[in-house]
Formats: C-alpha cells, sequence, structure tokens
C-alpha cells in the first residue's frame, strides 16, 4: 500500500512540474525571436549603437565608435516603413529632414536578408533582424558585409 501510494505521490508531482513549466508567458516584448509578430508595418527608431569593424578579429571592437543613443520622440529621428514582396522585404526609410530611400532587402536565410542596390545590381549590407514583437523591433546592419569588407556594426531598436 505504502508503495502504491509512494507512486502515486511521484506521478502528481512529475505532473505538476509538466503543468506549471509549460504556462509561462511568451510574449515578451523582445519578441524571443520565435515570435510570430508581423514585420510589416512602421518602425519609429527609439535607439541605435554603431561599431567600427575589427577585421582582424572579424568581430565589432569593444568600444562603440557611436555610443547609444536614446531617442525620446522616435518618429522625428528615423522612420521605416517595411512590406512584404514575396521572400524579399521592401523597406522605406524616412529621415528627419524629409529625405526617403527605398531599399529592397532579399532573404538570405532564416532572419538574415541583404540590402540590394537597385542602380548598381550589387549586394551591400547583412541586416539581421534579431527580434520582432507586435511592439518592438531590434535589427543589427552590417554595414559593406557583401562588399570589400564591413566598416561598421550597428544595434537598432525600433518601436511601432
Amino acid at each position: 500500500m505504502k508503495t502504491m501510494r509512494f507512486i502515486g505521490v511521484a506521478l502528481l508531482t512529475v505532473l505538476m512540474c509538466v503543468g506549471f513549466s509549460s504556462c509561462s508567458k511568451s510574449d515578451d516584448d523582445n519578441g524571443g525571436g520565435g515570435s510570430s509578430a508581423s514585420i510589416e508595418g512602421t518602425w519609429f527608431l527609439k535607439s541605435e549603437i554603431w561599431y567600427d569593424w575589427n577585421e582582424t578579429a572579424n568581430q565589432p571592437v569593444s568600444t562603440p565608435s557611436e555610443p547609444l543613443q536614446e531617442y525620446g520622440d522616435y518618429a522625428k529621428k528615423m522612420t521605416w516603413v517595411i512590406t512584404k514582396q514575396g521572400n524579399d522585404l521592401i523597406c522605406k526609410k524616412i529621415y528627419s529632414n524629409g529625405i526617403s530611400y527605398t531599399y529592397t532587402y532579399r532573404h538570405a536565410s532564416g532572419n538574415e536578408y541583404y540590402q540590394w542596390d537597385e542602380e548598381s545590381g550589387i549586394k551591400s549590407d547583412k541586416i539581421v533582424f534579431k527580434s520582432v514583437s507586435d511592439k518592438q523591433m531590434v535589427v543589427e546592419i552590417y554595414d559593406g558585409f557583401y562588399r570589400d569588407h564591413i566598416s561598421e556594426y550597428g544595434i537598432m531598436t525600433f518601436m511601432r
């Protein structure tokens, strides 16, 4: 009888552990990289930080070339309007001075894209969408990745 009770308590304990661990909140603001939130829409630059690239070590230098910039009025610095076209993304970048450019981001693999220059017909920057949620998007940019060398590495955070 004691053995049956022990097995019952052990089984109940296992079931409770599985039940509690499967009930975590998964819709956090950073997207966790696996969010089903749409990348399409209007995004306002919240912050950015840029590093020079160390070609010998093939990584960003340890000290940023431009310290983290936090923008209080997001819409005044830069806005990205992203739409999908098949596997590719069309990104209209609107700057605070009113100038805008439209870029095609061609899908490379996973969450990686490359910036395609329509005029010259060449790849330039590598763009990695690190996380996308309903409210926030974090992007890594490798400036010059597909040219001779990477010159800068940046992390940009956008808000809706």
